[in-house]
């Protein structure tokens, strides 16, 4: 973790970076922190740990299925790389999605939501039947 505290404040003192960006790259360590002792001095994962999804095609008989196991890791660790984004390019590639019409914040992607979801996902699955195919996406 001091590590991660360095580089913020060399980015810092090469003005990569604005003061308040490195108050919140330095919290939001402290934050990842609290959380990874907490889950230590419970001794036990609180989150699951990876998301599958499952692809059968049923309009072939020499096709085969698709296994996709993405740790859930990865996708926290992108909600948190929010947070060394720019605000103003933040609001820069929301604008430029809106154009498209598409309506999508960085705001909207919050940590609790989706710890929320990997652990409704353990508890059932999202499963989609088309004519060609079924696709599944579950926790573990």
């Amino acid at each position: 973790m001091e590590e991660g505290r360095m580089k913020i404040l060399q980015m810092l003192s090469e003005a990569k970076i604005t003061a308040e960006e490195a108050a919140k790259l330095l919290d939001a360590l402290d934050q990842n922190s609290e959380t990874r002792d907490t889950q230590e001095s419970q001794g036990k994962e609180t989150r699951s740990k990876l998301l599958y999804i499952s692809v059968h095609r049923k309009d072939s008989l020499d096709s085969k299925d698709v296994q996709i196991k993405i740790p859930t890791a990865i996708i926290q660790s992108g909600i948190q790389f929010k947070s060394f984004i720019p605000k103003s390019a933040r609001e820069h590639l929301g604008d430029s999605i809106e154009l498209n019409g598409e309506e999508f914040s960085f705001n909207d992607i919050d940590k609790e939501q989706m710890d929320y979801i990997f652990s409704a996902m353990r508890e059932s699955s999202i499963d989609i039947e088309t004519e060609r195919a079924t696709v599944r996406m579950y926790c573990k």
